[in-house]
């Protein structure tokens, strides 16, 4: 766990020296994802960070995962990142972005750690350990009527998810008090377990995206569903996130 606060609130220094200047940004093939010069640093310095000290560690990153979901679902001590989760958001001088790290074995996420920069607000939990904000623990076993809840969902990069994400919002909406989109899975999640919002869902997403999000809501006592199905799979890049008595409801509002 140390070693991945470490990367994490190093690669947020970089972060934050970046922002100054925004200059230096290319775009990927996709004209929707940008790349900046401080995502790729901020990776590095991740990468190299957890090498130093697990020399055995295998590391999953969008840059380099090939699809194989083998890897998520037997590998050892493999580290799920995203350097820079919210390149949108940062790129145009926004806040809210964070760096997520999770370390996983044979399919379970064990250590889940998201890194908000700007707000110096570190998050991180282990499985069974419980969840934390800078050394607070969080956790949320309250029941909350789906009509006075707050959802947070994302827009899709993949234009065949546009129709699906337009759909949701306008099933969703119906039910709950307002859907905001805010830009960044992992810090997303990390509001939910805070208890800042109330549910989460989204499709399009990568397991970089979400692992160790999901971690750290389940330890604050969220529940976490697939959309497609019920038993949530990092590999589908779909989920819901919300409170125990309300998740089967909006499962199925989704479903409808």
């Amino acid at each position: 766990m140390q070693v991945m606060i470490k990367a994490a609130k190093n690669a947020g220094d970089i972060l934050l020296m970046k922002k100054k200047n925004l200059k230096n940004i290319r775009t990927k093939k996709s004209s929707s994802d940008l790349v900046s010069e401080a995502d790729l640093e901020s990776q590095k310095l991740i990468i190299d960070t957890i090498m130093n000290e697990i020399p055995e560690a295998i590391i999953l990153a969008e840059e380099n995962w090939n699809g194989d979901k083998r890897i998520l679902k037997h590998g050892k001590k493999v580290f799920v990142i995203d350097p820079l989760d919210g390149t949108l958001n940062y790129v145009h001088g926004m806040d809210f972005y964070s760096i997520s790290i999770a370390m996983m074995d044979e399919g379970k996420i064990n250590y889940g750690v998201v890194y908000l920069p700007e707000n110096d607000k570190l998050y991180y939990a282990e499985t069974r350990k419980g969840a934390y904000l800078n050394g607070l623990k969080l956790y949320r076993n309250e029941e909350k009527d789906l009509s006075e809840s707050i959802f947070v969902t994302g827009w899709p990069y993949e234009p065949e998810l546009f129709k699906n994400a337009y759909e949701a919002i306008e099933k969703v909406h119906k039910y709950i008090h307002e859907v905001r989109i805010l830009g960044s899975a992992a810090g997303e999640l990390c509001l939910l377990a805070e208890g800042k919002i109330d549910g989460y869902w989204e499709y399009g997403l990568g397991p970089w995206d979400l692992a160790a999000g999901v971690l750290i809501a389940e330890e604050a006592g969220l529940e976490i569903y697939g959309i497609s199905q019920k038993d949530f799979d990092l590999s589908k890049g779909e989920i819901i996130a919300t409170f125990k008595n309300n998740i089967d409801s909006v499962y199925k509002i989704l479903k409808e």
